[in-house]
């Protein structure tokens, strides 16, 4: 990738780096996105409410549950996308598309052939 001719990141050289370069660009622009929201609010609300007289005094405010239900869970959404998507990607570039399961009981045996070895879980 370049920007006015300047290389910016290496060539892909896997298969699988498409998925992490797209990821990558999803949690940039989604932190420059919220960047830029977070700071115009904070300079046009600065200004609006600026202090003009010694002696003022803002009105009291004892909560909002709707909006502190809004602005947490917003956030864990997109936190939650995002941990999806990269442990998607990371899964498939690890482990492949192949994956063997076998239930017993509460012994699992779970066979990965991209990696040729046999893990064992027990509850």
């Amino acid at each position: 990738m370049t920007i006015f001719g300047i290389p910016i990141f290496p060539d892909q050289a896997s298969s699988f780096a498409k998925d992490v370069d797209a990821l990558y660009f999803f949690i940039l622009a989604t932190c420059a996105f919220f960047t830029i929201v977070v700071s115009a609010a904070v300079v046009y609300l600065g200004i609006k409410y600026h202090k003009t007289h010694e002696g003022e005094i803002g009105a009291r405010i004892e909560g909002n549950l709707p909006l502190e239900l809004l602005w947490s869970v917003i956030p864990t959404v997109i936190a939650m996308f995002m941990f999806a998507w990269g442990a998607s990607v990371y899964w498939w570039q690890w482990f492949g598309v192949a994956l063997n399961v076998a239930v017993a009981g509460y012994t699992w045996r779970v066979s990965l052939p991209a990696i040729r070895r046999l893990r064992r879980y027990e509850r």
